[in-house]
């Protein structure tokens, strides 16, 4: 009975862990929105997505800001140049910070309910650094709009989001729920040794198992937005995201090997304890035929 509790209950907690891990993720690192800026910072320096996202910027600056007709030109080459000389103003960081957490609102926050988009990113405060800085060069002063959305994605692909954004609530729970089947299956084993053993493998294939998930589902989703700017925002995404479940594998890996190097030691211990029990039954088998056969008992 206790061997069938120890197996179900491990089978149990891997699974719970196998689901709480992306669960909890998502929960800290995308719906909460600190968590989401956190993440998505190190994605202004990466250079290739800073290349696209001036293009980017600059063709919105050019299409939302009205100026004369003949200083168009100007205006363009100023921009243009403005856009991709950004990243070193001074007031870039607190603009993509800016950028970022009106996008969360947009696409996860309160204003995602009426969204038909998978993801919008508003980029506005970028537009009206640029269009800020390209002012002190030209004639006429140029002001940004309140709100510059690039949506990426389509409505079903929106409607296949929403159920697994709502489903973070449950990553604790998960959680604690696989801690407590861990438990149960470590009181219940009969060899924890070899429970532990077993376990360090499960921990090694859950993190083999995350990081395969993590990057065919961001190459599958990059081919969906196709090669235009929204794919390569996924791609850049997805390098952020694979540094982090990166650290995770690495971590989960470690404790993995710890709980395998645990188990055979403990394994050791109870096999030489096995053995030292067992030869001293021999020893006393053998001191009790060695007593002579005189028809009394020994020790009367």
């Amino acid at each position: 009975m206790r061997t069938t509790i120890a197996v179900l209950a491990a089978i149990l907690s891997f699974v719970l862990t196998l689901a709480a891990g992306p669960v909890v993720w998502l929960d800290r690192n995308v719906v909460n929105r600190d968590g989401f800026v956190a993440t998505m910072m190190p994605l202004g320096q990466d250079e290739t997505f800073r290349e696209d996202l001036a293009v980017a910027i600059g063709r919105r600056v050019a299409t939302d800001i009205n100026v004369p007709q003949k200083l168009q030109p100007v205006v363009d080459g100023t921009v243009t140049a403005a856009a991709r000389g950004m990243f070193q103003l001074p007031g870039f960081p607190e603009a993509w910070r800016s950028t970022l957490e009106r996008s969360h609102d947009l696409s996860i926050g309160p204003g995602a309910a009426s969204t038909t988009s998978a993801f919008n990113l508003d980029v506005a405060p970028l537009v009206d650094l640029v269009a800020g800085e390209a002012s002190k060069k030209l004639p006429v002063k140029l002001t940004g709009p309140k709100v510059a959305v690039i949506s990426f994605g389509t409505l079903d692909q929106r409607q296949m989001i929403d159920p697994v954004l709502r489903s973070s609530g449950y990553g604790v729970a998960l959680a604690i729920g696989a801690g407590i089947a861990f438990l149960l299956a470590l009181v219940s084993a009969r060899r924890r040794g070899a429970f532990l053993m077993v376990m360090g493998i499960g921990a090694a294939i859950i993190a083999a198992m995350w990081k395969a998930a993590a990057f065919v589902g961001v190459g599958i989703l990059g081919q969906r937005l196709g090669n235009e700017l929204e794919g390569m925002v996924v791609a850049r995404i997805g390098n952020v995201v694979s540094g982090q479940i990166d650290q995770v594998f690495w971590v989960l890996l470690v404790a993995g090997l710890v709980m395998f190097v645990a188990g055979i030691v403990i394994e050791s211990i109870r096999r030489r304890h096995e053995i030292a029990a067992a030869r001293q039954r021999e020893a006393l088998e053998d001191a009790w035929e060695e007593q002579p056969d005189d028809g009394v008992a020994p020790g009367v």
